[in-house]
This record gives structure tokens, sequence and C-alpha cells, in this order.
């Protein structure tokens, strides 16, 4: 029985799924199972997941919380890892997170570092960092034990967006214990920051500061 699922949504991402999974395969800690739901996928995402891993389905969604909640509901794991197709993860990410709960987080994540090394990658990984740990919540790649998640029902599905920081505030709410992990770190793609990186970096801004003042506003605003 592995100890760890990693739950991977996936929406055509051929050309960095297999960076992702080799990042899984070189980590420090193998008691784990990797679960990828590729996601109305029109590529090879699934035939590239398939030489990572066993669990691989291809669903219709169009929905990235339903995949993740679908990711979760077939994971033998007490520890979930949500990590998102285009991001590799430390050497010792999954060994970080079992020390972690082992001292009693029930959720949390590490550090966002940049892949360029740019002024606006290096901003923004600083931020997302910032962010969490003041709000004690989290962003797209995170862990949460198994049990809380679900006695939380998971992700909304009725959110198109923000869904993870929504379920990170949810678990904090509820009093479950967080941790952010200063000593691991996992690394997303900047590729949506190259066109038009002033407009991105605006609205992420904006939503940034919606949650932090008025999260009701915020979840009505992503909602489906």
């Amino acid at each position: 029985m592995p100890e760890i699922s990693i739950i991977i949504p996936a929406h055509n991402e051929e050309k960095l799924i297999s960076k992702t999974l080799s990042s899984i395969r070189d980590s420090s800690s193998k008691n784990y199972e990797i679960i990828v739901v590729c996601d109305s996928c029109s590529d090879n995402t699934f035939k590239i997941s398939k030489k990572y891993a066993k669990k691989v389905f291809n669903v219709n969604f169009k929905n990235t919380p339903r995949s993740r909640n679908y990711g979760a509901k077939v994971a033998k794991g007490k520890i979930l890892i949500f990590l998102d197709a285009d991001t590799t993860i430390s050497q010792n990410y999954l060994k970080s997170i079992k020390e972690a709960v082992k001292n009693g987080a029930e959720y949390g994540t590490g550090k966002w570092k940049s892949e360029t090394g740019s002024f606006f990658g290096k901003y923004w990984a600083w931020g997302n960092n910032y962010a969490n740990k003041r709000d004690s919540t989290v962003s797209g790649n995170f862990f949460v034990l198994k049990k809380a998640f679900d006695e939380l029902n998971g992700f909304d599905v009725k959110m198109k967006k923000g869904e993870d920081t929504d379920l990170g505030g949810r678990l904090r709410e509820n009093g479950r214990n967080y941790s952010f992990i200063e000593s691991m770190y996992y690394v997303p793609s900047e590729r949506r920051y190259g066109k038009g990186k002033i407009l991105f970096w605006i609205n992420a801004i904006f939503e940034s500061w919606l949650y932090k003042l008025n999260k009701k506003g915020y979840k009505r605003r992503f909602s489906n």
C-alpha cells in the first residue's frame, strides 16, 4: 500500500509532463503511486504518462477541480500530493512531506522556485510563498491528508480557478495543522508569463488581494 498518492491533472501536456514525471521518479522517497488524470486530452499526454504510471485515466470533465477530486477518489495513499502537470519537484520533496506529516502537519506546501530566475519569475515566486505563509493556504502544488480532504469534500467543482486556495482556506478555518516546508521546493513552468506578462501580473495581484480582503467575492468571481 503506497503511503503517498501523487495526483496530476493534465490537459494536453505532452510537451512537459515527461519532465514532471521524471522529477518524481528521481525522488529520494519511493513509497508512492502516481495518478494522472487526462482531462479532455487530444494529444499524447495519456501515452506518455503510461510510461511512468500505472494509474492513468482518460476523462472528459473539462474541469480541473473535478479531475483532482477524481484522482483523490481512486488514491490509496494516506497523504495526497497535488502536482501540476508542468511542474517539477526537488529530490527531497516527498521525504520532506512525510516528515512534516509525522510531526503533525495535515496540509501544507513548500517553496515555489522560479524556473527562469528572471525578475518576474523570482518576484512571482516570492509573492506566492509570502501569501501562502501569511494565510496558511496553498496554491496548485501542495499536500493534504486524505482523511482531511475527504472530510471537507475536496475541491469545489463549481470553481473555474482558485479551487486550491479555496480548499486551503477551508482547511485553515477547520483548524487543520498547516506546514510551510522551507527545505523543499517545486518549480512551475513559466511559459504563460512570456506574452502579456504585465496583464498577467496585474490580474494576479488583483486576485490575491481580492482573496485576502473578500473571500466570498473571490469565490463568486471564479465560480462557474
